[in-house]
């Protein structure tokens, strides 16, 4: 059983401005499901499309702070409202993705491409994290996690797809598993990663 489903949504907690550390007794006010992509150019390794499924009380919560004119969409406007009152911010936690690139840290520096929607009383984000890495014939390894490091949200990956660009000479494999060094919240939660390995091919 999954935790969002042993915790109610009680949520008023607009976890986009979360500063405060950690607490002992903090636990998810916000459910995300996440849909990760793995973009490649005719370099290599492009970056991340990202898009978040977020329940419906921030839904709401965003939607009666934002949505000007009552309408229960999102117009070109709100958006923009919504990308500087609610989404900039994640710059200052990586986007809540943590990247590895062949062992080593990428921070994202920027998001690209934000979106968001209404859909079935949820909110929906999208969004485009640049991480280029180029290919070569020896395989590189990225390990991708998204998640909240204050357990104020919980962030669960769904569909993980790698893709690539038509033609472009890359071997692309995915795979999914736990990374138990980058647990949280005491050790108690082991994120699972995205491992995605790619090189030119022969």
């Amino acid at each position: 059983m999954r935790l969002r489903d042993l915790f109610p949504v009680l949520g008023l907690v607009l976890f986009l401005f979360v500063l405060s550390p950690v607490s002992a007794f903090a636990h998810p006010h916000v459910f995300v499901d996440c849909n990760l992509v793995f973009v490649f150019d005719a370099n290599g390794f492009a970056g991340l499309q990202e898009r978040w499924v977020l329940d419906e009380m921030f839904a709401a919560m965003i939607m009666d702070e934002h949505d000007a004119n009552g309408d229960g969409r999102i117009q070109p406007s709100e958006e923009q409202s919504i990308k500087t009152g609610a989404f900039d911010n994640l710059k200052n936690f990586d986007y809540f993705t943590l990247v590895e690139i062949d062992g080593e840290f990428f921070k994202p520096k920027t998001a690209r491409n934000f979106s968001a929607m209404m859909q079935a009383g949820k909110l929906v984000y999208s969004f485009f994290l640049p991480c280029p890495e180029a290919a070569d014939a020896k395989a590189k390894t990225l390990r991708v996690a998204v998640r909240d490091s204050g357990y104020y949200a919980d962030i669960l990956l769904d569909d993980k797809t790698p893709a690539q660009t038509g033609g472009e000479p890359f071997e692309v494999q995915l795979d999914m598993k736990k990374v138990p060094a980058w647990a949280y919240y005491g050790g108690q939660i082991v994120p699972e990663a995205a491992i995605c390995t790619f090189r030119k091919a022969p």
